[in-house]
This record gives structure tokens, sequence and C-alpha cells, in this order.
């Protein structure tokens, strides 16, 4: 946020409900806030273009300030709904579109690397912005990833609440160059992927009476 809004004079939109920490860095950052709430009706069922949150950005929104930040956390939080990839280059692809969307993925290794957007749009956009958390759940180091940028940034040198002690910077770089750490990773997710599927199919076989 601190490298690609100017503060005071940019301002970001972003999608409620949404990850508290955008909020309060924009105001730490005295950044203005343009907020297009997601979709909240379910008649259209969960996800996709129209379903239960997903996103409505409003045009007229971006008409009006046409180099807006667009921050989109996907999978979402609390949501945990990911974005589809047509809602994102809905945005990217507006005409009077002259900003840069920012697309939060601390969440993806718990969806599934095809759902990210690194592979799919990153590269054919250069106003995109992809964030993810390191792999093997250092949550507090994070980078940003474009490829039409000389380097990876680590995001969490610009803004706060993390900063990267030494040892942090060793621990995360033990665990990039060992693939042990990853396997952990994805024997742990997989926990508590089947730990959700389980208390899902024990909820409804609850019998609930008034």
């Amino acid at each position: 946020m601190r490298v690609r809004v100017a503060s005071g004079k940019e301002r970001m939109l972003i999608t409620p409900p949404k990850y508290g920490m955008y909020s309060v860095c924009a105001q730490v950052n005295d950044i203005g806030v343009v907020k297009c709430p997601l979709e909240l009706g379910g008649e259209a069922g969960e996800g996709g273009l129209q379903g239960q949150f997903s996103p409505r950005v409003d045009k007229k929104k971006i008409d009006a300030d046409p180099s807006i930040k667009v921050f989109i956390c996907s999978p979402g939080n609390p949501t945990g709904m990911t974005i589809a990839f047509e809602s994102v280059k809905s945005i990217l692809d507006y005409e009077n579109f002259k900003g840069i969307v920012v697309i939060d993925e601390a969440y993806v290794d718990f969806d599934g690397e095809e759902t990210s957007a690194v592979s799919l749009l990153v590269k054919a956009y250069a106003n995109l912005c992809i964030m993810q958390t390191l792999k093997v759940g250092l949550a507090a180091i994070s980078r940003a990833w474009n490829p039409n940028c000389a380097t990876s940034l680590n995001s969490s040198s610009h803004k706060a609440p993390h900063n990267i002690s030494q040892s942090t910077a060793h621990l995360a770089l033990s665990a990039k160059l060992s693939p042990s750490p990853l396997v952990t990773m994805k024997n742990k997710i997989e926990i508590l992927q089947n730990s959700q599927t389980d208390i899902l199919r024990s909820l409804a076989g609850l019998c609930i009476s008034n």
C-alpha cells in the first residue's frame, strides 16, 4: 500500500466484508477508502460472477477516480470464497480504469494452486499485482509478484505490523530452500480440510427442533 498508493492524494477501493487491516493501513497512511460491498444475496448460489460473496465493483466509482487502486482478497477473509478470474478481468479490461488491481492471495494454499491468478492473469496485465504469504505458513513474510517488476517486493518491509527480524529471515530462507516444510504444510492443510468436511457432515446430520 505504501509502495503504490500516494498518501493524502490517492484512494483505494475495497470490497467488504474483507480483511480488516486494509482499512487500518489506509487510515495510518492517510489513504482515502472507497467501498463496494460483495454480493450478499444467495439467489445465484455462491461465488462465480454473480453468486454470494462475488465482487460488485461499481464502474461509476472507477469513472470518478480512474487511477484508484483496487484491493481484493481471494480467497476472501472472512468469506473464504475465491474470486472468479472473470470478475478481476472485468475491472482490468474496463477502458476507463487506469489504476492497479492488487489481489491478496494469503490463503490460496487452502484453495489449491489452480485458483491462483499468478499463472493465468499476472503475465497478461502490467497493472495487476499478486500478493502471497511465503509458503509454509510464515504469515509475517509476504511477497508481491509481477513479472514486469525487476524484483519481487518484500511487502512486510513496507507496512505495519510485521517486521522481519534476522531470525525470521533465516527461518524463511531455510524454509524456502528445503522441500520438507512444503510437505509438512500441505499435510497440515489436508488435515484441516478433512476436519472441515467432518464438521460440515456432522452439522448436516444434527436434528434441530424448536
